[in-house]
């Protein structure tokens, strides 16, 4: 291949991706925090950065060292972190597989992305920030998350669910008043279902696309477990949704749509437009989406659709081992995890990022 490549982020889908793509590409280059999976990857030439203050100065500096050969390179994001920095990239005339820059600043923000589902007759969900105050009669909880990345400010958690008065006012004695509008609050109903689709589009058309259940997705955010679901109301609601989303704007990159179906119904909850947990499940269902990429090219796609569900061990084990009682239930998970895992979960020839990943897991209680 012709192209350079550049990742930017570590987590395991970024080392999954890394290693489809160096049987093609031969040059390739990665951007990705000193302790992320990726850089002990024996693949590609890392550029590290010991905090998120030294990301941006990283990235700068990248592009200027290479800004003479910028129509040689693809830029690919694979963190949440690095979606605000995009801007560098196409302003300094890198070609970069993701949205437009005034997509990104929709997507990437939940609450101006709540706001603009609604304008498009999509149905959502009653949302709330750390300035409102919150209803706890009769038992109601609610899930919190972070609405948006930021270099200067690192949320304390990924999701957390609240249960009272008293832990919303913790948290905002926890979170700085200047970064409570990087949260969004939601109703967390009993019985959540999470569904998600997922797909690769390239200038308003789609190269692939997957609609899966996610198990213990919701509101735990810990698992890569996935199911492709079957004809229901549920996938003609989302189909639906994807349909409304790409008639208004032109998608392009990765993208992952997350909804939860409840009590409430069924509605989308997040949008990630970069690499997801899952997407290997994806690209193993459409195992031509690396090249098609690189060469702008959109005919002709593989499809192997001969299984349908899929897990990363890596990401569940740690999980598994949490929520477990005991031993045998731990045994059983495991065995189940195993009879969907796909053979790629390991690579004997790149060992050590996975189990990296793992011990660092089990060390924190994650």
């Amino acid at each position: 291949m012709s192209k350079s490549l550049l990742i930017l982020g570590g987590v395991l889908p970024a080392v999954q991706l890394l290693r489809r793509m160096e049987k093609i590409v031969d040059n390739i280059h990665v951007i990705a925090h000193e302790n992320d999976m990726i850089v002990l990857s024996k693949y590609g030439k890392k550029i590290t950065y010991q905090s998120v203050s030294d990301c941006l100065p990283i990235l700068k500096k990248w592009i200027n060292d290479h800004h003479s050969d910028c129509n040689e390179w693809i830029i690919i994001p694979c963190s949440e972190l690095f979606i605000q920095y995009i801007h560098h990239f196409r302003e300094n005339g890198f070609e970069v597989f993701a949205q437009s820059n005034e997509n990104l600043n929709i997507f990437s923000n939940k609450i101006n992305m709540y706001s603009w589902l609604k304008s498009l007759d999509i149905s959502i969900s009653d949302f709330s920030t750390l300035s409102n105050d919150l209803d706890f009669s009769s038992s109601k909880k609610y899930i919190i998350k972070c609405s948006k990345a930021s270099e200067n400010y690192i949320p304390p958690f990924k999701t957390k669910t609240i249960y009272s008065h008293y832990e919303l006012q913790k948290l905002r004695t926890i979170i700085p008043r200047d970064n409570w509008d990087n949260f969004v609050i939601q109703p967390l109903f009993k019985k959540n279902k999470s569904i998600s689709y997922g797909g690769v589009w390239n200038n308003g058309i789609e190269i692939a696309g997957l609609i899966v259940n996610q198990v213990r997705q919701y509101p735990q955010g810990i698992t890569s477990c996935a199911a492709r679901l079957e004809e229901c109301e549920a996938k003609k609601t989302i189909t639906e949704v994807i349909s409304k989303i790409s008639n208004n704007v032109c998608l392009h990159g990765f993208i992952e749509l997350e909804f939860i179906q409840n009590e409430a119904g069924i509605y989308p909850i997040d949008l990630n437009p970069r690499l997801w947990g899952w997407s290997n499940f994806l690209i193993s269902s459409y195992p031509d989406i690396p090249e098609k990429i690189l060469t702008n090219n959109i005919s002709n796609i593989s499809v192997d659709l001969g299984f349908n569900s899929w897990c990363n061990i890596w990401r569940d084990l740690p999980a598994c081992f949490k929520i477990s009682k005991s031993f045998w239930e731990f045994l059983t998970l495991l065995i189940s995890l195993l009879k969907v895992t796909r053979k790629d979960f390991i690579s004997l020839n790149d060992i050590k990022p996975e189990f990296n990943g793992v011990f660092n897991k089990l060390r924190k209680g994650k």
